[in-house]
């Protein structure tokens, strides 16, 4: 029980921090716009910045989409197998989390030896000389917080299993 209370706050956290980087994303390419338009003077790195931004952003957002069930989903074996069988409904759904938790669990792994390497090599972004790896650390950890949310999903769904909606 304290376990999925510290989840939810953490996913919370993270999605609002997610939300946060977002905006700065959004602020650096407004300022790029603006300072390209009157002054024809671009902020350097923006292109960098602007694609670890998003990476991070989107990362923190996926373990409160997972671990609330919040994601856009067809469920249209689901709603055939539910029609009959509430059990098969279950059943599907529980297969469906267990799918995200794996194929966040391998983009994890393989995202974390990308980091390692990349501190190895001292890899920098292209225009300016901060490395990457601290960035790519981060959107590791969100991968890892959302196998986590996969999982508490799985245990959410076994004892509250909630309505189904059907498409």
């Amino acid at each position: 029980m304290r376990l999925m209370l510290w989840l939810q706050r953490s996913t919370d956290v993270l999605a609002l921090v997610g939300t946060a980087v977002l905006l700065f994303a959004c602020a650096v390419i407004s300022i790029d716009v603006v300072l390209r338009w009157l002054f024809a003077a671009p902020v350097v790195g923006r292109a960098d910045i602007e694609k670890l931004a998003i990476a991070v952003a989107l990362v923190m957002g996926f373990p409160a989409v997972l671990l609330n069930d919040r994601g856009v989903t067809v469920r249209a074996l689901g709603g055939f197998i539910g029609r009959y069988s509430p059990a098969g409904r279950l059943a599907v759904r529980g297969f469906g989390i267990l799918c995200s938790a794996v194929f966040f669990g391998i983009g994890a792994w393989q995202l974390i030896r990308y980091t390692v390497d990349a501190n190895q090599a001292r890899e920098t972004m292209l225009t300016l000389p901060i490395p990457v790896w601290p960035f790519w650390a981060v959107v590791s950890f969100g991968l890892i917080l959302s196998v986590l949310a996969s999982i508490g999903a799985l245990f959410r769904l076994r004892q509250s299993p909630g309505e189904d909606m059907t498409i």
